[in-house]
């Protein structure tokens, strides 16, 4: 992450700049959203709500990496 600051006054302001997605990262995240799609309806009901949420469902801020 690059850090931007600007001194205004006596105070330094800075500003947090993030950088752009790569193509890559954006495949890599459209594939893991694929992939963690919601379980079917029949299933859950199936299943008597043991299974309510798929295993590769992740946080977006919380979950584990992505695999490369």
């Amino acid at each position: 992450m690059l850090v931007k600051s600007i001194l205004v006054g006596f105070v330094t302001i800075n500003f947090d700049v993030e950088l752009p997605k790569t193509l890559p990262m954006k495949k890599r995240l459209a594939a893991a959203a694929r992939r963690a799609e919601p379980v079917p309806a029949w299933i859950v009901a199936k299943t008597g709500g043991e299974i309510r949420m798929s295993r590769r469902a992740r946080h977006w801020r919380r979950g584990s990496r992505i695999k490369p």
